[in-house]
């Protein structure tokens, strides 16, 4: 295929050739960048891969998991592994309020009769 060069060559006032002999090649895909995300996507095996093993590292399965010591207003010790939020909402505790104590060493127990402590 012959491609025309001169109005390139005029804009640039450059003495370069007039026509050129290009190879039909397919022309690659172009990809769009929008807010710094390329648009690709991974394929449905891809996604699969990658949450194979992250599913089974939840509560007490997480190696990583912190285990906390519950006091309720009567007095019992439950005993929590990695699982504060779901615990908390359970019984209608603000884990908001359990974690202050947590990081600020709160001794005894909150307004609303509950306490905790990491268990060691």
């Amino acid at each position: 295929m012959l491609v025309d060069y001169s109005k390139l060559n005029a804009v640039f006032d450059i003495d370069g050739p007039y026509l050129l002999e290009v190879e039909d090649e397919p022309i690659r895909p172009v990809r769009i960048s929008i807010g710094g995300h390329t648009g690709f996507r991974h394929t449905e095996e891809a996604k699969k891969k990658c949450g194979r093993g992250k599913q089974h590292f939840v509560g007490e399965n997480n190696p990583n998991a912190q285990t906390y010591i519950f006091t309720d207003p009567e007095g019992l010790d439950h005993i929590v592994v990695g699982r504060l939020h779901a615990f908390c909402q359970e019984n209608s505790i603000s884990r908001h309020t359990m974690k202050a104590a947590l990081e600020y060493g709160r001794q005894g127990p909150r307004r609303n009769g509950w306490s905790i402590r990491r268990h060691q």
